[in-house]
Parts: C-alpha cells; structure tokens; sequence
C-alpha cells in the first residue's frame, strides 16, 4: 500500500513538472507583452516587469484593426462549425440507421477523404472557386470548411449514434414521431457530449488555420486574425513587445473556450468510443 501511494506522489509530482515546464515558456510570452521593448531585451526571463505597460496592447489593437478581423474569424468559424453539425450529424445519423451495404459503403468512402491532405487539393479547390465567384469571400471559405472538416464529424458521430439503442427510434415511431423530429428531439440531445468534442475540435480548426485563408482571401477586411497577424508581424518584424501582444490577443479568444470546455472534449471521446 504505500509503494503505490509513493507511486501515486511521484506520478503526480512528475506531471506537475512536466505542467510547469510546458507552461514557462507560455507565462514568459504573456508576461513579456507587459514590458516595454528595452526591458524585454535586456531581461527577456523575468516573469515580472517592473512596470506593467499597456502600450503595447493599446498600439497593436489599433494598428491590426482587431474588431475588423476578430468579426471577420467569429463569422466565417460559427457559420461553418454550426453547418458542420448540421450536416455531419443527419448523415452520420442516416448511415448508422440504415442497415445496408450501400450506407456501409458510403461511409467508408466519406471518412476516407480524411486520408487526403489539404495540399493536394488546394489547386483544383482554387480553380473551382475562383470559376464559380467564391475567391475572396467568406461564403466560400465557409464551404470550403465544410467540405474539409465533415468527415472527421461524420466519423465521430457514427461511433456516438451506434451506442444509442434503436429502441428509443422504434418506440418514437410507434407514437407517431417522424424521422426528423425523432432525430431533432431524441437522439440529437443525447448526443450534446460528442457534439460538443466537434465544436470546440473544429473551432480550434477553422479560428487557427492559416494556409486557406492566406490564398482564398486577398481583400484585407476581409481577412481573418491569423492572417492578420503575419501580416502585421511583417511590418513590426523586430519589435517583440508588438508581436507577443499580437499574438496573445489572437490566441485568447480560442484558449478562454478551450479551457472552459475541455472536460466536453475528454467525455465525447470516451462516450464514443464505447461500442462500435
């Protein structure tokens, strides 16, 4: 009993460790965005400045147009996440209901788009968007996320909607329930955990993502915060108190919903993976 409590101390000391080490250089960044560019310098590792300065913050929200571009990533992320959901979930929720080989079929062939990386396709994807009048607009960025990020929703919920018994599909119908209330108020709730891991997976896909906007959008209010960021850390190339401010103020809005969310993550996982 107390070699594996001395086990337990020890496990829980080394995670703690590890914690501190990957969150150093994480702290040293936030910190460093609160001193002016001299004392960055000269003490770059000193967690604490010697006066807390907000220029920084101020000059660099200004100057990226952050309102601009945190609207233009808010829009094109709950509009895409949202129609993900939607359509990932109907038809994942139509290929486990449907006991056939053309639906086993189909959905081996939509998850195995997950196999084909996005460099493969950014120029065929290029060509069609810019024959069909989608190149530099939002909507376009939105279909193209939807085409991306599918088929890792639709794996996922296959998993989830198989460890939901059939019963509950055979009694609605009884009652007179049609398929797409059954669906809508039945088995779309109980799947809130999974449909929760999907958000915040593809939130942190689509607000992160930096290769397909940087080719689909050239109009610069149209852009996105990454995007915005490299451009503005090309102009502020050696002025780090810009640049750590920048980058934190992109990042905050995506971290506040990871941490705030997380455990949704580690729950649709384990709840799907129960049965096949």
């Amino acid at each position: 009993m107390k070699r594996r409590n001395a086990i337990w101390v020890f496990s829980d000391v080394l995670v703690a460790f590890f914690c501190l080490v990957f969150m150093y250089p994480m702290l040293i960044g936030l910190m460093n965005s609160f001193k002016p560019r001299t004392e960055i310098v000269l003490h770059p590792l000193e967690l604490m400045p010697e006066k807390l300065s907000f220029d920084s913050y101020l000059f660099t929200f200004v100057e990226m147009k952050y309102i601009e571009k945190f609207f233009n990533s808010f829009f094109i992320t709950v509009c895409s996440v949202a129609l993900i959901i939607l359509f990932s979930s109907m038809a994942a929720y139509k290929l486990t209901r449907e006991n056939t080989r053309l639906s086993e079929w189909l959905f081996r062939g939509i998850i195995s788009f997950m196999l084909v990386p996005f460099q493969c396709t950014m120029l065929p994807l290029m060509v069609t968007m810019s024959r069909t009048g989608l190149i530099d607009t939002h909507t376009g960025m939105i279909i193209g996320y939807l085409g991306f990020q599918c088929p890792f929703a639709v794996f996922l919920y296959h998993a989830y909607f198989k460890t939901i018994p059939m019963v509950l599909d055979e009694s609605a119908k009884i009652d007179g329930c049609s398929t797409l209330r059954l669906f809508y108020t039945i088995i779309f709730p109980l799947a809130l955990p999974m449909t929760a891991t999907i958000i915040i997976l593809n939130v942190l896909t689509v607000w992160n993502d930096y290769l397909f906007p940087m080719i689909m959008l050239t109009s610069m209010d149209k852009r996105t915060l990454v995007t915005g960021l490299v451009a503005f850390s090309a102009i502020r190339m050696k002025q780090w108190d810009k640049l750590l401010t920048g980058t934190i103020l992109v990042a905050l809005p995506i971290l506040s919903l990871y941490i705030f969310m997380q455990r949704h993550i580690i729950n649709g996982m384990v709840s799907g993976a129960l049965k096949e």
